[in-house]
């Protein structure tokens, strides 16, 4: 699924194309595609119901148009359907100016690790136990859907073991996403890296890379 084109300047109603295809090979793929426009916009269709073939493919017009007024700044079309217990999201961010407001809005978010210093590190022993928190920041005037997975070699995956998350951020405001950390009993003293990665709106962040550290 894709909505074209990803980011538009918007002064008055916009015309855009949602795609559906299929990449099953012997059976029908059938789901329905919401469209969830900024607040006060309007958009056509707000709802999408699909059938396809195994390999087929549908293209659907759209048309957005915003309020009178609109404020200025990033806003977001979120496209949106669920299919075999997963769910699959494209947005177009979409930029509005006013005079006096300045030029376009970053499409991705401000991200800082919360307590672990500079450079970020952890420092634990066996039976230890801290977290990971990454706080999450948008200037965006719709909400922002962030997802979060943190990284690291295999030798530690036993100490992070919610490694996959996310958030809703809401608009111009802040969510935090926390990742647990357990260092089993046994575990040899060593050193290891860990990083957080985010996406959200077309828009990809790695944070700095953590330090991880057993002792004795």
């Amino acid at each position: 699924m894709h909505v074209y084109p990803p980011d538009l300047d918007v002064a008055g109603p916009v015309d855009l194309t949602l795609t559906i295809a299929s990449g099953l090979t012997e059976e029908q793929a059938e789901g329905v595609v919401t469209l969830t426009a900024p607040d006060g916009w309007s958009v056509t269709p707000a709802v999408r119901p699909y059938v396809l073939p195994p390999g087929g493919h549908a293209t659907v017009p759209v048309r957005l148009t915003p309020p009178p007024g609109a404020e200025g700044g990033l806003h977001l079309l979120t496209a949106r359907t669920e299919f075999g217990d997963q769910a699959y999201e494209d947005v177009t961010r979409l930029h509005v100016f006013r005079p006096g407001e300045g030029g376009r809005r970053s499409p991705g978010l401000e991200v800082t690790l919360e307590g672990l210093g500079h450079p970020p590190h952890l420092r634990l022993t066996p039976g230890g136990r801290a977290e990971v928190v990454v706080r999450l920041r948008s200037e965006a005037r719709s909400p922002v859907s962030a997802q979060a997975q943190l990284v690291s070699p295999w030798q530690t995956f036993e100490m992070f073991p919610e490694w996959n998350g996310g958030a809703v951020v809401p608009p111009e405001g802040e969510a935090e996403v926390r990742f647990p950390v357990r260092v089993p009993l046994g575990t040899r003293p060593g050193r290891w890296w860990a990083l957080v990665k985010i996406a959200c709106a077309g828009w990809l962040h790695y944070t700095d890379t953590i330090e991880v550290e057993v002792e004795r």
